[in-house]
């Protein structure tokens, strides 16, 4: 008889790694790098159209290296990882009314936002860009079929109407044109978030989105929004000639700005459409929300110390953070009571 404790037998393997630690560090890191190109992205581009700064005079023309940025990203990412290779024709013509609805979307979110930031502080700017949860749960009801929680809205509104009393209108920082554009912008984001949680198979209404991945539809929403910027560019004679002698008489610094600034915008819409597929378009829209508050704390503390504030404008800027918070928490308690009815 052997003694006990010699024969031990085989050594017992290692548990496999929890299916449920792995996708939460995949959202981690997807979170990550969304935040950091989301404040990035939005201080360059203060910088670039910004008259303080390098003041390039085209938005659409500054968009449109933007798309093409994203389109060759596409296809690199397509051309080293043969599973993103899910491109078809019949794909493209069986999706064609959403996948041009997601462009147009995308693209005017783009064009009207960098016009915004030509006459608008980067705080303002965050602040009604901060206010895309209302638009998003509006869209979520009509785009994705999701119905509309009484107390979210409820929170939502709020958000927006403290964040209209925030913005010191009549300064340097805010002009009515400024924030039109701003909020047009806000409100195709939202549009743009639920079209493609819609084509990526998200919500209620889920689509046969037959390999519609997220590098599939920055390839889509990059080529389609090229020739929507294209137009708006041809269109518009002041614009279009400033933006050419601009690239003729500065050239290192046009290479610059539309560079960097296009490199920074493909990751972003990468990481932008990764996140709407691993969360919803929603939870998106509240992390966004939540980046912008942080955008307006260091820009209100560093770079706009000169910007008269009144104290409404104080008050409503604390009270909107307030209710920012209370609409994470309102999530968290939805998603917890959502995991305790599986």
């Amino acid at each position: 008889m052997p003694q006990k404790g010699l024969d031990r037998g085989p050594a017992p393997r290692r548990p496999p790694k929890s299916r449920s630690v792995t996708t939460m560090l995949d959202i981690l890191a997807i979170v990550a790098a969304f935040s950091a190109l989301n404040l990035g992205l939005s201080i360059f581009n203060k910088w670039a159209l910004d008259g303080s700064g390098t003041a390039f005079p085209s938005p659409s023309l500054y968009t449109m290296c933007h798309m093409i940025a994203s389109v060759l990203g596409a296809l690199l990412i397509m051309a080293a990882i043969a599973s993103q290779r899910t491109l078809s024709v019949a794909q493209a013509v069986q999706h064609w009314l959403p996948l041009g609805a997601l462009a147009v979307f995308f693209a005017g979110s783009l064009v009207l936002n960098a016009a915004s930031l030509a006459t608008l502080s980067i705080s303002v700017n965050q602040i009604l860009r901060a206010c895309t949860p209302l638009p998003q749960v509006l869209s979520a009801w009509l785009v994705e079929g999701k119905a509309i929680q009484p107390r979210l809205f409820a929170i939502v509104s709020s958000l927006c109407i403290f964040a209209a009393f925030a913005i010191p209108l009549g300064t340097a920082s805010a002009d009515v044109r400024g924030v039109v554009f701003a909020v047009g912008a806000t409100v195709l984001v939202a549009a743009k978030q639920s079209v493609a949680a819609v084509l990526m198979g998200g919500g209620k209404k889920k689509s046969a989105h037959d390999g519609l991945t997220p590098v599939a539809l920055v390839f889509y929403d990059g080529g389609l929004s090229f020739f929507y910027c294209l137009f708006a560019w041809v269109v518009q004679p002041a614009e279009r000639d400033a933006s050419i002698a601009y690239l003729r008489d500065r050239p290192a610094l046009s290479l610059l700005v539309l560079g960097v600034g296009s490199t920074m915008a493909m990751l972003y819409n990468i990481a932008s459409f990764t996140l709407t597929k691993a969360t919803s378009s929603v939870t998106s829209a509240v992390l966004g929300a939540a980046l912008k508050v942080g955008l307006i704390a260091m820009s209100a503390a560093f770079f706009e110390q000169e910007t008269p504030h009144t104290p409404l404008n104080w008050i409503a800027t604390f009270a909107f953070v307030g209710v920012l918070g209370a609409y994470v928490y309102d999530r968290q308690l939805a998603t917890a009571a959502k995991k305790a009815e599986e």
